[in-house]
């Protein structure tokens, strides 16, 4: 954002839907059952591996199940803030700043809308949604973006249109 951009009015994280922390869950789950498969295997018979080996086939699974978790819930936060004269949308290294003034239509989206592609993108990635058409040098442009407040963004918006 602009150092020169006056204060922020709100400000909102978004984070993954339920579906990503499932696949998250079910990852986490396999790297478990095969690292105590492999324990409870080496116990009731010969060890598949022994001594340093046996270290290291543990250390990477738990590891690597560890690295996983963080890293989903760190590369899926979005972050909205929106200050008087922008619209910010941010996520990992990628941030998108949208002129107030430039935005010429704002419509909640969620399960029900029957817009072409809406139910797969909610389905996929969220329920509820805020759809804003924007003008960008002259050129119609849209995002779609998950919000967990979407009235009240749309509600604000609308209020810093009509001030401007």
């Amino acid at each position: 954002m602009k150092n020169n951009q006056s204060a922020i009015i709100f400000t909102e994280a978004v984070r993954s839907p339920i579906w990503v922390y499932m696949i998250l869950g079910l990852f986490l789950g396999l790297n478990s059952a095969i690292a105590s498969g492999v324990m409870i295997v080496g116990l009731i018979s010969e060890p598949l591996f022994t001594g340093t080996q046996s270290y290291i086939f543990y250390f990477a699974f738990f590891s690597s199940a560890i690295v996983c978790f963080y890293a989903l819930v760190f590369f899926t936060k979005v972050e909205v803030n929106l200050s008087k004269e922008y619209l910010n949308i941010s996520k990992r290294n990628t941030s998108k700043n949208i002129n107030i003034d430039s935005i010429s239509h704002l419509e909640k989206v969620n399960y029900t809308t029957q817009h072409k592609g809406s139910k797969k993108f909610l389905a996929l990635f969220c329920t509820n949604a805020v759809k804003i058409s924007y003008n960008e040098n002259d050129i119609e442009k849209m995002i779609i973006f998950s919000t967990n407040d979407p009235e009240k963004m749309i509600k604000i918006l609308e209020n810093l249109g009509r001030n401007h």
